[in-house]
């Protein structure tokens, strides 16, 4: 039976957004009324295990079933008591409005009136609010066993959810913080945002059985590789630093442990625009973040390295940049010799967001048409709240 639901994205609605079309889409799933919002999908669908897709996607925080959607604020309050009342005699529920079209205020003087008349038919019945704009955490929500009710207003009237999966926050915190090796000076990519730029790669990411190889030329910790493994892939990482890949084999060898992925991991030092010296059968996909350049420091309108050890002028930092755009294309070049034909390449490209000017990768994409890519779509923006480099995701496509 087909039921509308909600898929409601955390901080990155928009890669959250790409992430899900591509998954309906390779994973062909029937989708019917697919409705885009800022926040959050509608999506008609029979798809029965929703825990089972949520815990694929890194992007999407929330599924929800819609309970109807021409709500005026008297009859939200009814629907939410009504669909109280069905349940045990004791209930633990919350009320959220991520779009902010109910007020703090009125979310807490609806759920008094709901307490109040659910104590007439109930024994021990709680609310739990939420500091949190986006609604109740993962954490609270399946801790609590709590009945989640999510209100928007896409026009005149409102839409009322009932949460019915969230995020395996045991699995995000663990990939995270159970490392044995990370390096949260380099603004390591959290493992979310590598899920989804995993996701965005493959051809079919419900398909665990096919072989599929996934590379990360530029792999840091690991971050992307374990996502890939965790997708399917058997997965190849390389970094032109030796002391980067010993901690990089430490963190995937306890992430095999700790998760028994079905495919396996290889590790090479080599730089990134001589990948062709590795004996490598055909990539299906590249997936990176490609060198940034050297953590920077603003301070006072100034910008400095980390730790403020060397001032940077604006020679010095368009300097920096030019190095990152040689790198890039240099590499780009290079990867069309281990990479399949039609295969995907999925890129971070940074743009530096400075006091007194900007930088943007505006001449790596002029360029990559010539270097024989085609472009799907980008950039898709990732950045931590007040940071000074912004995340460009592209994804690309082999065309030769």
């Amino acid at each position: 039976m087909e039921e509308k639901y909600l898929f409601l994205f955390g901080n990155t609605p928009q890669l959250g957004l790409k992430e899900l079309e591509s998954f309906f889409t390779n994973c062909k799933v029937s989708v019917e009324n697919l409705e885009r919002f800022s926040l959050y999908v509608l999506a008609k669908t029979s798809v029965i295990d929703y825990q089972t897709v949520l815990n694929q996607l890194g992007c999407t925080i929330k599924i929800a079933l819609v309970l109807g959607d021409d709500y005026d604020a008297a009859q939200l309050e009814a629907a939410i008591f009504q669909e109280l009342k069905k349940g045990q005699q004791k209930v633990v529920f919350g009320t959220s409005s991520p779009d902010k079209s109910l007020s703090q205020q009125s979310l807490r003087v609806l759920k008094v009136e709901i307490k109040r008349k659910l104590s007439l038919t109930k024994k021990g019945i709680r609310f739990i609010d939420s500091p949190d704009e986006r609604g109740l955490s993962s954490v609270v929500i399946a801790k609590e066993k709590v009945s989640e009710f999510l209100i928007f207003k896409p026009d005149n009237k409102f839409l009322l959810a009932k949460t019915i999966a969230v995020q395996n926050y045991e699995y995000w915190s663990k990939a995270d913080f159970g490392r044995p090796f990370a390096d949260p000076r380099s603004g390591m990519l959290p493992p979310k945002i590598a899920r989804a730029m995993v996701n965005l790669s493959q051809e079919c990411p419900c398909n665990t059985k096919e072989s599929r190889t996934l590379l990360d030329p530029f792999c840091g910790m690991g971050t992307i590789l374990q996502e890939g493994l965790a997708d399917g892939f058997a997965v190849i990482g390389s970094d032109f630093s030796s002391e980067v890949i010993k901690k990089t084999q430490k963190n995937l060898e306890w992430y095999t442990k700790e998760f028994k992925p079905v495919k396996n991991f290889s590790l090479f030092t080599v730089d990134a625009v001589h990948l062709s010296q590795l004996p490598l059968s055909e990539i299906d996909c590249i997936v990176t973040e490609g060198y940034m350049g050297p953590t920077l420091e603003i301070y006072q309108e100034e910008v400095f390295t980390s730790g403020r050890t060397e001032k940077l002028n604006t020679e010095k930092l368009k300097n920096i940049y030019k190095g990152l755009e040689k790198l890039y294309i240099g590499s780009l070049r290079e990867w069309k010799k281990v990479l399949k034909k039609d295969g995907k390449v999925v890129m971070i490209f940074p743009s530096f967001h400075l006091p007194k000017f900007t930088l943007k990768p505006e001449k790596i994409i002029d360029k990559i048409r010539n270097l024989g890519y085609s472009i799907s779509y980008g950039p898709l923006e990732y950045s931590r709240f007040g940071a000074s480099i912004i995340r460009n995701i592209y994804l690309l496509n082999n065309l030769s």
